[in-house]
């Protein structure tokens, strides 16, 4: 028996890791509509899903992203009152900005996601995705060079720290769904069956 919740737990965590959305507007909504999705909002997410009835037979996505970006530094908030006022910096606006990097860096990531093309039928979906992820480290003494410049004499900049990793790639996704059925089931209505398939490339 608990052979059989080890190999549940597995193939669950295995379709988290391999859940990935290609649909901008599933993107905006936090990914609230997956249990119901219908057509290419479900793609990567939800296969059985694609079993359920929709009022059309076909859809098609030629074109939609999503960019997510991080850092360790610095919020909307920030970004607001000192970036998009149009004014200058002062010294105390300067100082403020330094103080709430970490001695450590800058430390920030940027994932994007593209959909080039996809097509849903019912009961069947193929995409192609692009995606490229990347992660970077700045150190403090960057901000500290641009915002007062070189003008200190004997000091040294240390940008030892300065390191960076990325990779890109693409992946075609197809999944298929099969309605099962329930006529004489008291508990569901409806209930189907679906499976993921991708085949990955890239380069790092």
């Amino acid at each position: 028996m608990k052979t059989k919740w080890i190999i549940l737990i597995l193939l669950l965590a295995a379709s988290l890791c391999a859940q990935q959305s290609n649909d901008a507007r599933a993107a905006g909504m936090a990914f609230s509509n997956v249990a119901d999705a219908r057509g290419l909002g479900a793609s990567g997410l939800n296969p059985a899903s694609y079993a359920l009835p929709t009022s059309y037979n076909m859809e098609l996505n030629f074109f939609s992203a999503s960019v997510n970006a991080a850092n360790t530094s610095f919020n909307k908030d920030t970004y607001d009152s000192y970036f998009t006022t149009g004014d200058f910096l002062t010294e105390t606006d300067k100082s403020n900005i330094l103080s709430s990097i970490p001695s450590n860096g800058i430390e920030g990531n940027m994932r994007v996601r593209m959909n080039t093309l996809s097509i849903y039928a019912p009961r069947f979906t193929l995409g192609v995705t692009a995606m490229a992820d990347g992660d970077f480290v700045v150190p403090k003494e960057v901000a500290e060079l641009a915002f007062y410049g070189n003008k200190e004499l004997g000091k040294t900049y240390d940008f030892s720290s300065v390191d960076g990793s990325a990779w890109g790639g693409m992946a075609i996704n197809f999944a298929l769904a099969f309605p099962l059925n329930m006529e004489n089931n008291k508990l569901f209505k409806f209930f189907s069956i679906g499976a993921n398939g991708k085949y990955y490339g890239g380069m790092r």
